[in-house]
């Protein structure tokens, strides 16, 4: 999609992309115009790559936060490899994830805002948040990962559960880390606010203010390995 103005409604996926014969294909790409989709299932289904790069993307998936099945259920963007999202405007509203990717996730520019029934961003293997402006109003985990780094952007997340949770992968292995070493990171969760499963945490630079939890056996941090902070600011509070 280089341009235009797109409207789907759709009772399966709204854009879907499912060459599996082809490394080079397989990918659905947003470099311009407006696309607005409506969906009963994904929003937006690639078996590759998804890549935003500009344009304004709306998706409302399995009828939105709080309907239809939030485990298992409709995505908004869901790839099987790699979704980048480096410009433009995506604002979902998911029964399910709202980004779920296989392998990778890097959010290197774009201006997101998520709400969903589950995950604001799962990948399996490694999340980045270099750049841009991600907002996730609602969801069960904001981010989850087998790793994830923050080097920069303006990040806030309100979740239910945890707020960052790095756990293992559902395929494939990655090394359990959460590191941060740049941009600002607001984090208001009724979980844990950083839980880092088995791994550590290190801080290098950036902002980190964590407010919550209010339940009990939930705290501020979570780290199972230890953490190390060299550089930058956090701030984290909690009741329990």
């Amino acid at each position: 999609v280089r341009g235009g103005d797109i409207t789907v409604d759709a009772g399966g996926d709204g854009l879907k992309s499912d060459n599996e014969e082809d490394a080079a294909r397989g990918y659905i790409a947003v470099t311009g115009g407006t696309v607005d989709v409506v969906s009963g299932d994904d929003g937006i289904d690639a078996v590759t790559d998804v890549v935003a790069t500009g344009g304004e993307v709306s998706i409302v998936s399995g009828g939105g936060t709080g309907s239809g099945d939030p485990d298992g259920g409709a995505k908004g963007v869901s790839a099987g490899v790699i979704a980048v999202f480096e410009g433009g405007t995506v604002d979902v509203d998911a029964a399910d994830d709202a980004v779920n990717v296989n392998a990778y996730v890097h959010l290197a520019g774009a201006a997101l805002t998520l709400a969903s029934g589950d995950d604001g961003i799962h990948a399996d293997l490694q999340l980045v948040v270099s750049a841009g402006d991600l907002t996730v109003t609602e969801a069960v985990e904001g981010l989850e990962g087998g790793q994830i780094t923050v080097s920069g952007g303006a990040t806030s997340i309100t979740s239910s559960d945890d707020g960052l949770n790095v756990s293992e992968p559902d395929e494939g292995s990655a090394e359990l880390t959460m590191v941060i070493s740049g941009g600002t990171l607001l984090v208001d969760a009724d979980g844990d606010g950083l839980d880092v499963n088995q791994g550590t945490l290190t801080q290098t630079g950036g902002t980190v203010v964590v407010s919550g939890p209010t339940r009990n056996d939930n705290g501020a941090l979570d780290v199972d390995g230890g953490m190390t902070i060299s550089g930058g600011v956090f701030l984290a509070a909690g009741s329990s």
